[in-house]
């Protein structure tokens, strides 16, 4: 498989933009609109074969990409936002929360990535974004307000996605504690916050979100649970600047409301969408140990609180995000 940004190259993404109307293409017709030879196509093809698109390929017709899809485009997101969100469409990267902070931290600005190569997840997984499949987003935003205030940005950033999907008639939108979006109990998306700063403030935030629009098998080999996309939901992938532009929009508002009123004009609506309250869970710490309980909300800190032990020795415990994982137990 594909392990690096470098590997996708600018003609494999050019030659996907082509394909990207699900009609059939020549050979020769691609050789002359991109350039190149048609063995050059053809290993092209490959390239975005191994990356997990699939392609369809006939003597006669040539190449088809099995059903329509749109390439990210900076003024199509740009359009209806706040003129002050900068928006930037990378063809490539490693990870877009790196070439947000690479370029040097900018307040409201949003960097989205074609493909995306090595994104990482918590608690150290990679993440990667075959190109014309996914979202992969990251927001950066100044808080005047210290770190104290923001433990629980993980889980505002989670509502706004929530809402912005809702929003574009996504169905059955969920959250589950800390950072996952799902959908008919399987990951539709995750998040991850990364914060800079000092306790009185100000702190630079970047807020990194992917979530899944058409996820063909090929292209979901690298995910390790239970996965479902919005094309599956009713949004496909031809949308995939209004769902970007959406979360944009939404992460900004957010962010803005976190700073200004706190965590607590929040919780009400993140309990809202919370899929675990009530059920029964297993809490895996980060030294191997696990704990049993039922899932009982979050905390002002937006820590997770487990109801644990049995009859009159019930206990309330509460878990940060950085402490432990969890999974839902039958």
């Amino acid at each position: 498989r594909l392990s690096d940004h470098a590997a996708m190259t600018d003609t494999a993404l050019d030659l996907l933009e082509r394909l990207g109307d699900a009609d059939w293409h020549t050979g020769p017709s691609l050789s002359a609109a991109l350039g190149v030879s048609r063995t050059a196509v053809w290993k092209q093809v490959e390239t975005l074969r191994e990356a997990g698109l699939p392609i369809e390929s006939d003597s006669h017709r040539g190449y088809r990409l099995e059903r329509r899809i749109e390439r990210l485009d900076a003024p199509a997101i740009r359009r209806g936002l706040d003129p002050a969100i900068d928006v930037q469409v990378l063809e490539r990267c490693d990870s877009t929360n790196a070439a947000l902070a690479g370029d040097g931290f900018a307040h409201r600005r949003a960097v989205l990535a074609e493909w995306q190569g090595a994104g990482r997840g918590r608690r150290g997984r990679s993440w990667t974004a075959p190109p014309g499949t996914s979202i992969a987003l990251s927001f950066g935003y100044r808080f005047d307000v210290g770190l104290p205030r923001l433990g629980a940005l993980s889980l505002v950033a989670g509502v706004a996605a929530a809402r912005a999907l809702t929003g574009l008639g996504v169905p059955g939108i969920g959250l589950k504690w800390p950072n996952d979006l799902v959908a008919d109990g399987r990951k539709l998306g995750g998040l991850l916050v990364e914060l800079q700063g000092v306790v009185d403030g100000p702190c630079d935030v970047v807020v990194g979100l992917g979530v899944n629009v058409w996820m063909p098998p090929g292209a979901a080999r690298a995910i390790d649970q239970p996965w479902i996309d919005l094309c599956t939901l009713g949004t496909g992938p031809e949308r995939r600047n209004r769902v970007a532009s959406a979360l944009i929009e939404a992460l900004d508002g957010a962010c803005a409301r976190l700073q200004n009123e706190g965590f607590g004009a929040l919780k009400a609506e993140w309990s809202d969408l919370d899929v675990l309250q009530g059920r029964a869970v297993r809490v895996e710490r980060g030294d191997g140990t696990s704990i049993d309980g039922v899932a009982d909300g979050i905390s002002e800190r937006g820590g997770l609180w487990v109801r644990v032990g049995d009859g009159d020795r019930v206990q309330r415990q509460e878990f940060s995000a950085g402490e432990v994982s969890l999974r839902g137990r039958e």
